[in-house]
């Protein structure tokens, strides 16, 4: 499931963005943000996983993606979701189911069957009612979260030129 959000409306912060910060430091702000602004989605998301051995509320995480420039047309771009490779959780299932059970290189990578369910195994939705609880909220603080990360990133740029 992809979620593209568009945000509009926040003309000063992209003033406050291009005037006191250089290019480069840019999408690092912005992304910063995102992930800042996704944490309560995060936790109700983690929350809400099946626990049968914690592996896939464990995994669940965000990361930044490099945009491809020819495909993309966003500018910054945070995924949230479980992270397949993530070692501590591949560590929770073989733990779990002991030594016979081996975790493939794949990882974990059951969390869109528990998400949406399969003809064997009704759905138990995490993601999308996390999104349905918090997306608004995070809209609404990722403006206020953004306006701090430039001011935050500004004071180091400054501190670093005065060395």
């Amino acid at each position: 499931m992809k979620i593209d959000v568009e945000v509009k409306g926040l003309e000063h912060l992209k003033i406050a963005l291009t005037k006191q910060l250089p290019k480069k430091a840019h999408r690092k702000v912005i992304q910063k943000s995102l992930r800042i602004s996704a944490q309560p989605m995060l936790r109700a998301a983690r929350a809400s996983a099946a626990r049968s051995s914690g592996a896939l509320a464990e995994s669940i995480r965000t990361w930044n993606v490099i945009a491809n420039r020819r495909r993309e047309k966003t500018f910054a771009t945070v995924h949230l979701g479980p992270k397949r490779s993530w070692k501590k959780s591949i560590a929770l299932v073989s733990s779990h189911y002991g030594r016979s059970f081996t975790v493939n290189r794949l990882g974990i990578y059951h969390g869109h069957i528990i998400e949406f369910g399969s003809k064997n195994q009704p759905a138990q939705a995490y993601l999308g009612p996390a999104m349905a609880s918090h997306g608004q909220s995070m809209i609404k603080d990722f403006g206020r979260i953004m306006a701090g990360e430039i001011e935050r990133e500004a004071e180091r740029l400054k501190r670093k030129q005065r060395k």
